[in-house]
This record gives structure tokens, C-alpha cells and sequence, in this order.
């Protein structure tokens, strides 16, 4: 039921992606991107090695920015919260490990 990043289990009670990522509904997809990079990067746990908590909110971050950088998924969402985007009762992977440093993520943005 809940969705996983990285092997963990996201929480039950998860916040609303545009929240998360501080947009509005009708943010534009650059708006979502731009929000994206700013929280990634002030939460990447290179950057954050000794703040668990930072760990957490970069996940969230991320799962946030898989619904909302998707238009099916974020238009899913739209109509019907998690639940639409959770299909036939799978859990959404998102997968971290090759991400790398902060560096080469950012450079891969670009």
C-alpha cells in the first residue's frame, strides 16, 4: 500500500506533493522543476550526512517531484490523490542509488 524509496517504506500519512515542493496547483512544469532542484539540494544527504531528518525530507522531495514532473501521474493525482497513482495495489519504486553525489545530480539536471 505505501509506496517505496530506496527500500523504506514511505510514511502512511503522506503531505501533498505541491506542499511538499511549495507550488501551487497550476504551477508550471519549470516552477515544479525549479522547486525540485532548490530542495534537493538543500536536503541531499551528502550535504546532510549527520541530519537524519534531512535524509527523510529529501525522499519526500523526491517522491513529490515523481508525481508532479509526470503529467499522467500528476494529473491522476489531481483527480484522485495517492490512491489513483498507486495502480492494481503495487507500490511506486522510486530508485535513488544513481543519483550520485550532489555534483553529478545536478549535472545530469542541466
Amino acid at each position: 500500500m505505501g509506496s517505496k524509496i530506496e527500500g523504506t517504506s514511505m510514511p502512511p500519512l503522506r503531505r501533498d506533493p505541491y506542499e511538499v515542493l511549495s507550488v501551487s496547483r497550476d504551477a508550471s512544469d519549470q516552477e515544479i522543476k525549479t522547486a525540485y532542484r532548490k530542495l534537493a539540494l538543500k536536503y541531499h544527504p551528502d550535504k546532510n550526512a549527520n541530519n537524519p531528518e534531512a535524509s527523510e525530507l529529501f525522499k519526500e522531495v523526491a517522491f513529490s517531484y515523481s508525481i508532479l514532473s509526470d503529467p499522467e501521474k500528476r494529473r491522476q493525482y489531481d483527480s484522485a490523490g495517492f490512491e489513483a497513482i498507486e495502480t492494481d495495489g503495487m507500490d511506486m519504486e522510486i530508485d535513488l542509488s544513481n543519483l550520485g553525489t550532489v555534483n553529478t545530480m545536478f549535472a545530469a539536471l542541466f
